[in-house]
């Protein structure tokens, strides 16, 4: 997430953040790699008519292209519509729905089914494990919130949200088992 939250206060979105890009250094350092489809934010009026949408060539960082890992997509982006840092919190949530489940937040057999699920269905919830703080289930909820105007806005805001403690993080089942409220 440090990398990411440089990257955002440089105004840069990754727009590939995915398991492949993510890496663990022998010093238990987390690094992003490949910033291959990173744009700077950029305010760009999206196009009303995507059968104009521009072919992918080395421009193809306009609104109007899609570009990135379908499975890790934010709406937005598979609609190729104008993308922000937000763009990047969705596939943040989306990678770490992954880690906790075992299972993409957004499957399919193909690409086209891929983006379908990502614009229009919601990940299973049920697939999380039942001991996950309550905290970080909603945390997760915002980030893969499909609404951009709902979703978290700042990924420094869910670093803090998941690295800081915020009193008793355990899960009202484990809270339960040892007699706390």
């Amino acid at each position: 997430m440090w990398a990411l939250q440089e990257a955002h206060e440089q105004r840069i979105v990754h727009r590939d953040l995915k398991p492949a890009n993510v890496k663990l250094t022998p010093d238990d350092d987390i690094k992003v790699l490949n910033f291959g489809l990173a744009k700077v934010f950029a305010e760009e009026a999206p196009e009303t008519d995507s059968s104009m949408s521009p072919t992918l060539t080395r421009d193809g960082t306009r609104v109007g292209v899609i570009l990135g890992t379908a499975a890790y997509m934010s709406p937005e982006q598979a609609k190729a519509k104008r993308i922000d840092k937000q763009t990047d919190i969705f596939a943040f949530g989306a990678v770490l729905f992954e880690m906790l489940t075992g299972k993409r937040a957004f499957p399919g057999d193909d690409v086209s089914a891929i983006l379908a699920s990502v614009i229009k269905l919601d990940p299973d919830w049920s697939a999380l494990p039942a001991d996950l703080p309550p905290r970080v289930g909603q945390l997760l909820r915002r980030c893969l919130e499909k609404d951009v105007k709902k979703r978290r806005r700042d990924i420094g805001d869910v670093r803090v949200e998941l690295t800081e403690p915020y009193g008793d993080v355990r899960a009202p089942s484990e809270r339960a088992e040892r007699g706390l409220p």
